[in-house]
């Protein structure tokens, strides 16, 4: 089962990285992506796939997956229970093993006791191999079965997080330019999303995004995207600087730098009457934009001819094409900053200026930091798996004048001068675990051994 729902993970998360997820990719890539494989995006929306780690499929698999590893830990952990509490009482008992050899006496030969001594090596928490009749070896980590069961728990407590945040996370993305603000509210966003039993934000916080920079590498990728951003709240305002790797928390969500960004004209329309209304246009990577103008039945399309120099990308034309919705073209041309265009009907529109603009993100994931603690304590099992040095313990049919018994012999690297006496400790258990057998059974010594 483990495997399969492993395998079943595996499969969401490529197709999770294959498909355009809805809040990571730009808004306009998304509904081209829709529009131009219909069928395809069709059949991932229903499935979930647009929001793979929000899915009810995923999330199915996932919560099979924990409930899994919740058992195989309960049953690991009860055995390791089992295991470190037998290995906690020292029995007293008459047959104690001789000083030195560490010979364990028997009330029979290996062949009517051998079950019982490794029996014993299993609940003493060795791993058991036989190297020959009467001949055994036990490997053990000290306290080493407890560190799969911690693996475990580990394990259980990131995918529990992981589910915490899948369920109760909400996700939300928008383009700001230069001085523009912004207010927590779903409907200012350019998308969402919500895990299955997220609550919708209100508008704890406010924002605005006071300038944008961006530097790159001599081979043209970017090397800083940044941007300085107020925060407004009922104590007042806070300034700050936001990247992609060092977000803002504010009010429980977490504000973040992302990779979008471009140049925004800022444009104002005058109406009859001397209504205006102000707004900024976010171009993209490919240079262009169209919207519908606000306050009017008039359809423009804005492409930004940019002037590059040692001293950066300079505000550059805006060519503007505006066209009534039913057809016929009022405006053609181009615009420099501060050029108006007369549009008609005594409606003009003016190019005022030209500002950066990028996207952000508003996050909040509660149960991160259980992912966090789960992700820590994995890790320390494995580092006790692969620091703690391993103790070896062979024993060794034996038997001669002093009858039918066992030699406990055994060692481990680094700390040979303190192993005696634990080594000491073993044998008496052993010896203790032997004497609870019934004696009287035939004692028959095998000629090699004798």
């Amino acid at each position: 089962m483990a495997l399969l729902t492993m395998a079943a993970i595996a499969v969401l998360v490529a197709l999770g990285a294959i498909v355009p997820q809805r809040l990571s990719t730009p808004p306009a890539e998304f509904a081209a992506w829709v529009q131009r494989s219909s069928i395809i995006s069709g059949v991932a929306r229903a499935l979930g796939l647009t929001d793979v780690y929000h899915a009810p499929l995923f999330l199915g698999v996932a919560g099979l997956f924990t409930l899994n590893l919740m058992l195989c830990t309960v049953k690991q952990g009860s055995k390791a229970w089992r295991r470190y509490r037998s290995r906690l009482p020292v029995l007293a008992t008459e047959r104690r093993p001789e000083a030195g050899d560490r010979f364990v006496v028997s009330p029979a030969d290996y062949t009517s006791t051998g079950g019982s001594v490794v029996t014993w090596l299993e609940r003493e928490g060795y791993a058991v191999r036989s190297l020959g009749p009467g001949q055994w070896e036990g490997r053990r980590r000290w306290f080493g079965h407890l560190i799969l069961p911690g693996f475990h728990v580990g394990l259980v407590l990131v995918i529990a997080g992981a589910l915490a945040v899948s369920l109760f996370s909400f996700r939300g993305y928008v383009e700001l330019a230069e001085g523009q603000g912004f207010e927590n509210t779903p409907e200012q966003l350019l998308s969402t999303s919500y895990g299955p039993l997220a609550g919708k934000p209100s508008g704890e916080f406010a924002m605005r995004l006071d300038a944008f920079r961006v530097a790159y590498h001599q081979n043209g990728q970017v090397a800083v995207r940044e941007s300085d951003v107020t925060f407004f709240h009922d104590q007042g305002e806070t300034p700050t600087v936001i990247a992609s790797s060092h977000p803002h928390s504010m009010e429980g969500y977490r504000v973040y730098q992302t990779v979008s960004f471009g140049w925004a004209p800022h444009l104002r329309m005058a109406f009859v009457g001397g209504n205006t209304a102000e707004g900024f246009v976010n171009i993209g990577k490919d240079g262009q934009s169209g919207l519908t103008l606000p306050g009017s039945s008039l359809k423009a399309e804005f492409r930004l001819d940019e002037t590059r120099s040692d001293a950066g990308v300079s505000p550059g034309l805006l060519q503007a094409k505006v066209s009534k919705t039913g057809g016929g073209v009022v405006f053609e041309g181009q615009l420099q900053p501060g050029a108006a265009a007369d549009l008609g009907d005594g409606t003009s529109l003016t190019y005022l200026d030209l500002r950066r603009w990028t996207g952000v993100s508003i996050v909040r994931t509660p149960g991160l930091w259980v992912v966090y603690l789960g992700g820590s304590f994995a890790l320390l099992a494995l580092l006790l798996h692969f620091l703690v040095v391993p103790d070896r313990l062979h024993v060794l049919a034996l038997g001669g004048e002093r009858g039918p018994g066992y030699a406990v012999t055994g060692h481990r690297w680094r700390y040979q001068g303190s192993y005696g006496d634990r080594l000491d400790a073993l044998a008496e258990r052993l010896g203790a675990k032997l004497a609870d057998l019934p004696d009287g059974t035939e004692r028959r010594v095998p000629e090699r051994l004798a």
